[in-house]
């Protein structure tokens, strides 16, 4: 959706069946909704080979980028036509922009390398010329105004390195490289101001524990000492600056229970000892930043296994990130997880809201910057996959969950109590929903198959034939409707 909610990109796959995919049509459709009309604009565009990635948008919303498995199309949003295609002769395996969307990253990988090409957020011109990087990419790129940090690592039967290459978007130049040995345990981290950077590895060939190594990205010099840390680090969203850049916390895992690492940036030393969390699988969005000091953190971590009475059991604890310590009590709390991706934090950041699910559908806690449970958990019908979003005044937040078919539920994100009744849509969610129009408007997409059937087919691996009719349905729900 564009910044301002008025339109709305929806990516829709062809029909495929197996071993008969050559002989279909291969073109996937972008189509562009006009949120103030609820009418499609133009005519949905055919992407040749497929489409690689999410739709990205220009800063003044003027154009779309759609990564494919040639290259990118760029489109006009004031009437849905392709303006330009840019072949990076390989799949735009992962395409990211720069934080104020002036810069788009593109990379193509191959078995020894990868290949990133900056396109204008504007226009969708490239930038100077490709540039090659040995290695295989790991983890999200980072960014630090116009530059890009890409991290790769490259491994021989003795030795691994990993290497963080710093590139310069206004003209795709490469302008500095920081190699450090072991395999990184995911990308690079970069301080909100760009003056520090974190990576983690590890060394295959030893104990496979993680060390964290904080540098300038700016020189390369490197900061303190490395830290060792117990375990290997999740390779998203688990090392995270304060909003000043002043500390750093990192999260590892021993496959039985998690721990939280604080470390001064200015001198590259743990504040403390680790903060020790219930249970080795590790669930964490984002720092949940307070007020001007910005030193609240929520983490969330799970059992790896289900208790005597078949349930799992989720512990939130809120640390400060000041002297490592926790806030309030640990928090309790039966559900399963949703992925890294379950916490929302509220525009006030007055709260954190964490989607589980449970044994008999899906469950909402509200935690508030003490550790504690603001209000009883709220019990929600259906399966979650996603977080709640907010709309724009932070007062509501909305639910999504499936079932036979899906429902939307409104929750007041002051009382925490349920508004109204569940809407449901027909169909299984497709993505992600969207608040637009003030709050006045969700949106989200359904798929629907209406016919399904099934030719056994004998093979060695014991696959059948699937031939089926599916739609894609995009549903706009008045929010008064609840």
């Amino acid at each position: 959706m564009s910044s301002d909610g008025t339109h709305l990109f929806v990516t829709t796959a062809p029909v495929t069946a197996g071993w008969f995919y050559p002989l279909l049509p291969t073109a996937y459709s972008v189509t562009e909704i006009d949120t103030k009309t609820n009418t499609i604009v133009g005519i949905p565009v055919a992407v040749e080979g497929g489409a690689s990635g999410a739709v990205m948008l220009s800063p003044d919303g003027k154009r779309a980028f759609l990564p494919t498995s040639t290259g990118v199309t760029v489109i006009n949003t004031a009437n849905s036509t392709v303006v330009s295609t840019v072949n990076l002769g390989g799949s735009a395996g992962l395409a990211e922009t720069t934080p104020e969307g002036k810069y788009k990253f593109v990379r193509t990988v191959d078995s020894t390398s990868v290949t990133v090409t900056v396109l204008d957020g504007g226009t969708g011109t490239p930038t100077g010329t490709p540039v090659r990087i040995s290695g295989f990419p790991i983890g999200h790129q980072a960014f630090s105004g116009n530059r890009g940090y890409l991290t790769t690592i490259y491994s021989t039967a003795t030795a691994s390195t990993s290497t963080v290459t710093v590139i310069a978007a206004a003209d795709n130049s490469i302008v500095g490289t920081l190699a450090l040995n072991g395999i990184a345990d995911g990308g690079v981290v970069i301080s909100p101001d760009g003056t520090k950077a974190a990576l983690a590895t590890h060394d295959p060939f030893g104990k496979n524990a993680s060390m964290l190594t904080l540098f300038d990205p700016r020189t390369g010099t490197v900061i303190g000492t490395p830290v060792p840390l117990d375990g290997p680090r999740d390779p998203y969203g688990s090392a995270l600056f304060s909003n000043g850049g002043d500390r750093l916390s990192v999260i590892v895992a021993d496959g039985v229970q998690s721990h939280l690492v604080v470390i001064d940036t200015g001198t590259g030393a743990p504040i403390a000892p680790p903060v020790t969390l219930a249970g080795g699988s590790l669930e964490l969005k984002e720092a949940a930043l307070f007020g001007q000091d910005a030193n609240l953190m929520y983490v969330a971590s799970q059992n790896s296994h289900v208790d005597d009475d078949g349930k799992y059991r989720t512990t939130i604890v809120v640390v400060n990130t000041v002297d490592g310590t926790i806030v309030g009590s640990p928090l309790v709390i039966v559900g399963n997880t949703i992925g890294t991706h379950s916490f929302s934090v509220s525009p006030d950041q007055s709260r954190v809201f964490q989607t589980l699910v449970t044994n008999n559908g899906s469950a909402v806690s509200i935690i508030g910057t003490d550790g504690s449970l603001i209000e009883p958990t709220i019990t929600i019908s259906g399966y979650a996959t996603r977080p709640v979003v907010f709309n724009a005044d932070g007062s509501r937040a909305y639910q999504a969950t499936r079932g036979i078919n899906s429902l939307v539920t409104a929750i007041d994100a002051n009382t925490g109590s349920v508004i109204g009744n569940p809407v449901g849509v027909k169909g299984d969610w497709g993505d992600d929903i969207f608040v637009a129009d003030g709050g006045n408007h969700i949106y989200d997409t359904t798929h629907i198959t209406p016919f399904q059937f099934v030719i056994p087919f004998p093979s060695p691996w014991g696959f059948g034939i699937v031939f089926s009719l599916a739609n894609t349905h995009v549903n706009a729900i008045d929010t008064t409707a609840f």
